[in-house]
């Protein structure tokens, strides 16, 4: 028997040359004293698979960019010299392989686990190793361990065909064709028809006994005597077995034995669409031969013989569906070969006197390759943005009536990065870390994880920025380049002797507090007027993006008293719906959750009686501001220090981070053997993880774990509990949000009494959001994202007027 994945060698050097590019435009370059690699590019056409002994290679040469640190710094917010021109090649390699696992017995099938592999080879520096700080065994290290290692499992297809464990495979070149061979057991031969530059190739042996697998067991099943035998043929192309059933009968009224072949012809076709499949379309006839039968007892040795037959064959035994009296189809599914960003299509099955191929075209997806620009917004005039909810935190929440000055007023710039497959680095030049008070903002991208866009948003106190001796500037470094990012000096401006600002500035001011607004049902509302309260769409979009919008969230605990017992309040947002039902004593908190941004988006809390809510309604604000985001996923830990800097670890590419955050920006190194203990100093320090875990007494989860949850659920009779969270930024609060095993949420009650109450229905994202001291972070995705935390005082009971601050004009 023999198997073979058969794939044209310009195929395969296509698909691996487009990996690589794939993967160069999205992985970190790493940089050296006095220089950077500005990015690396695959030459076209370059690719090309190479025989070796026992295997093959694919070669490719690739582009090295490189770009001095005095070129860079000579063009600000330009390209600089060596970007767009290459310095030297270098010359890559994959090693072709072929992995066999251990045999597995499942039913009394043996299936052993093959899989084909490109692992990337020794790189050649050529004479870019000899550059000098150029230290080549590192980048050499450094280079392998970013390119991917690409494996495709022929273990489903292997499986799905009913095909034998394979024990022994090796690799040949034929005639530019690349083939893997599994259990060979004749010379290499290219297999592959026009039309096809992929195919797994079967030896006509092997086509007979997928069929006789089916075919045979059934019948051995009903007649234990007979003998089940195929052979193989193409017929113009088409490959086909035929199978044959023979046994022996001897019937005591004939008095003779009668003996009878059945004959099953199946012709094989491919169903390309919708799923791809392997048909056996199947006519079978029978034939007796009844020697010594007298005469009078032929008719009833074919009646015998047929009934036989019709006994033995039967469709639906065979996984079969009938077509007619003596016809079936037999479908075996082809299962896809996966590989990232490549389709092997099954397009074609061609027959030979050696066996059958099935294959087709090797499909590429087109890669989105926008290419690199950088668009600087200098730092601008004043500009300040007032939160009503923190305005509440020591008055009415009413617009501030200072004017602007240089102290209560920032100055904004930013960096718009297009066509960057990833941030890598951010890298301030001047002034340098953390000697000022500059706060970059990464949304909503992380660094390093792939995006072909992002922006850097920086606030600068006023007063600050015209203390600058020189303009903010930075090194953004991505996978497509290195460029250097000047936003200069804030603008000069005219003030008086108290640092008030004279003429006109930007005031923006953000109604985020609960205000009673007439002629509205006496509803609450945040951010609207009463021709704002109308019926809108719920959208429920996932934590991680949620957390990722905007400049962050404002989260609110609204605490409504004098209501009747069991009475429902409704409250409503573009991104959520809370109900919630008063408790005995009519009172009733409901959680709100507001994206912090300029245009803030309208929400209303009603009675639905429709009676009013002045004078009942007071609430609890903290306002968390996006600070930056972390690439990689969070591993425990997360600890203010005692100089206010945030101490957070995450993993990403295999290694351990640990980040330190602060006002002034972000320092990451590898994390040591001793950062376990750095990041959770004893005692430890109370840290609110937004799980309901170490800072309330019971009733809430002892630790968070799905069995521990589950069971503290159905201590309160609520069954099918996945997770509990807190408010975020309220962990101490008694309402709590569950999440059931099928996605709905319940607003939790956890009385002081230590039961549990089923206080309503939340709707819309949800998820932990970490703080200690004054910071926060919220994992999302493959990325945590870093806040600035500010928590208002519990504020007055909202205002039972129509007061209500405008928004002022910029």
């Amino acid at each position: 028997m023999s198997i073979e994945l058969q794939i044209r060698t310009a195929a395969l050097a296509a698909l691996v040359s487009r990996s690589v590019r794939e993967r160069l435009r999205s992985s970190c370059l790493p940089t050296y004293p006095g220089f950077s690699i500005d990015h690396l590019e695959v030459v076209p056409g370059t690719a090309s698979v190479e025989a070796l002994a026992a295997s093959a290679a694919v070669r490719l040469s690739v582009d090295v960019f490189i770009v001095t640190d005095k070129a860079l710094f000579a063009a600000p917010n330009g390209v600089p010299d060596g970007a767009t021109v290459a310095a030297g090649q270098i010359a890559m390699s994959y090693l072709l392989g072929v992995e066999l696992k251990p045999a597995n017995v499942i039913g009394g099938v043996a299936t052993r686990p093959a899989i084909v592999t490109l692992t990337p080879g020794p790189i050649d520096f050529g004479q870019l190793g000899g550059v000098p700080g150029f230290d080549a065994p590192q980048a050499q290290q450094q280079l392998q361990a970013m390119l991917p290692t690409l494996a495709v499992d022929l273990t489903p297809q292997l499986t799905r065909l009913g095909l034998p464990a394979p024990n022994a495979a090796d690799i040949v070149v034929v005639d530019s064709v690349l083939a893997v061979r599994f259990d060979p057991n004749v010379a290499p031969r290219a297999q592959l028809v026009a039309g096809q530059e992929w195919g797994l190739y079967v030896s006509g042996s092997t086509v007979e006994r997928i069929l006789v697998d089916r075919i045979e067991p059934p019948v051995m099943r009903a007649m234990p005597q007979a003998r089940v035998g195929a052979r193989y043929e193409a017929v113009e192309g088409v490959p086909r077995v035929v199978i044959e059933i023979g046994l022996a009968v001897k019937d005591e009224v004939i008095g003779a034995e009668v003996r009878l072949a059945v004959d099953l012809g199946a012709g094989l076709s491919l169903i390309p669409h919708p799923q791809p499949t392997l048909r056996a379309a199947i006519d079978w006839s029978f034939h007796i031969f009844a020697d010594g039968v007298l005469s009078i007892f032929e008719a009833a040795a074919e009646s015998l013989a047929e009934g036989i037959a019709e006994d033995l064959i039967h469709p639906e035994a065979f996984g079969g569906t009938p077509t007619g009296d003596r016809s079936f189809t037999i479908d075996l599914p082809l299962t896809p070969l996966q590989l990232p960003g490549v389709l092997f299509r099954f397009d074609t099955l061609s027959g030979s006197a050696d066996g059958m191929t099935l294959g087709g075209a090797v499909q590429l997806a087109k890669l989105f390759e926008p290419p690199l620009a950088v668009t600087v917004t200098a730092l601008g005039s004043p500009l300040r943005i007032q939160l009503c909810s923190q305005l509440a935190r020591t008055g009415s929440g009413k617009r501030s009536p200072e004017p602007p000055t240089i102290f209560n007023t920032k100055s904004f710039g930013s960096v718009e990065i297009v066509g960057c497959g990833a941030l890598c680095a951010i890298e301030h030049r001047a002034p340098p870390e953390p000697a000022a008070s500059v706060r970059p903002f990464l949304s909503p991208q992380s660094l390093g994880s792939p995006a072909e866009e992002a922006t850097l948003r920086y606030g600068i106190p006023y007063a600050v920025a015209l203390s600058l001796d020189q303009g903010l500037s930075l090194v953004v470094r991505t996978p497509r380049g290195v460029r250097f990012a000047d936003l200069g000096r804030a603008p000069q401006v005219q003030i008086d002797a108290n640092g008030v600002i004279q003429g006109r500035s930007r005031d923006y001011y953000i109604p985020d507090c609960v205000n009673v607004v007439p002629g509205s049902g006496a509803g609450a509302g945040w951010g609207a007027n009463a021709d704002d309260f109308k019926t809108r769409p719920i959208e429920e979009p996932d934590w991680a993006p949620y957390v990722n919008r905007g400049d962050g969230l404002i989260v609110q605990l609204a605490s409504v008293n004098g209501l009747d017992a069991g009475e429902l309040l409704r409250y409503r947002s573009t991104t959520h719906a809370v109900d919630v039902v008063a408790d005995a004593q009519g009172h009733a908190e409901v959680p709100v959750m507001l994206t912090l941004s300029a245009g803030l988006a309208p929400a209303r809390l009603v009675r639905a009686n429709g009676r009013s809510l002045a004078g009942r309604v007071s609430v609890d604000s903290v306002a968390f501001e996006r600070h930056l985001t972390l690439p990689g996923a969070r591993r425990p830990g997360l600890f203010a220090t005692p100089s206010g800097s945030l101490r957070v670890a995450t993993k990403r590419l295999q290694a351990a981070w640990v980040h330190t955050v602060s006002a002034f920006g972000l320092s990451s190194r590898v994390a040591r053997p001793d950062d376990e203990v750095a990041l959770n100093p004893q005692p430890l320090p109370p840290v609110d993880d937004g799980s309901l875990a170490g800072l309330n007494p019971q009733p809430l989860p002892p630790v968070e774990s799905p069995e521990l949850t589950r069971a503290w659920g159905e201590r309160f009779g609520l069954r099918g509990l996945a997770q509990v969270f807190a408010v975020p930024g309220h962990v101490t609060g008694r309402t709590a949000i569950a999440v059931s095993d099928d996605g709905s949420k319940l607003l939790l009650d956890l009385q002081p009494s230590g039961g549990v109450r089923i206080a309503g229905t939340f709707a819309g994202p949800i998820g932990k959001l970490e703080t200690a001291g004054q910071w926060a972070a919220a994992e999302s995705a493959d990325q945590v994202a870093v806040f600035r935390v500010s928590a208002s005082e519990p504020a007055a009971r909202c205002c039972a007027d129509a007061d209500r601050a405008a928004t002022a004009a910029p």
